[in-house]
């Protein structure tokens, strides 16, 4: 019978999931990176176009470049055959649905407006990927995504 259950458990594949630490590095990795270029394009439209703008419509102008960049950033990046950020490719890790396949603009979508009900209050909904079996954050939860290791 033991011989029977050995067969059985080598041949199940098992799933490494993106832990919270691991995650939490990636999200400061595409932080840095969404805020260099945010930053390098709103200085290149101050610099060429708009030098006598006052500063609240300059600091408008960076936070929605920021946005709109991060929009972009996390829904094709995470829905392109990469299936990640730069940050989670280079630590690793892919965004897959539940069955392990690629996600569509669509779910990416949902997951990304679904982080801002994860920030509140407190992060609790990231703060769920030290506690579940999956380790899905809420977002992840909503999205019917998980984070998994190459």
């Amino acid at each position: 019978m033991s011989s029977i259950s050995t067969q059985v458990n080598s041949n199940v594949s098992t799933v490494r999931y993106g832990g919270f630490w691991l995650r939490f590095l990636a999200m400061i990795i595409d932080g840095i990176i969404l805020l260099v270029i945010g930053m390098g394009i709103s200085s290149a439209i101050l610099f060429f176009n708009l030098l006598t703008m006052s500063e609240e419509v300059a600091e408008l102008l960076y936070y929605s470049v920021v946005l709109i960049l991060a929009l972009f950033y996390y829904i094709f990046l995470e829905s392109s055959s990469l299936q990640a950020t730069i940050g989670k490719w280079m630590l690793g890790m892919k965004v897959t649905t539940l069955d392990g396949k690629r996600i569509g603009i669509g779910r990416a979508i949902g997951r990304l407006f679904g982080k801002y009900i994860s920030a509140i209050p407190f992060y609790i909904g990231y703060l769920m990927t030290a506690f579940t079996s999956k380790k899905q954050a809420l977002h992840d939860m909503m999205a019917g995504c998980v984070i998994v290791r190459k």
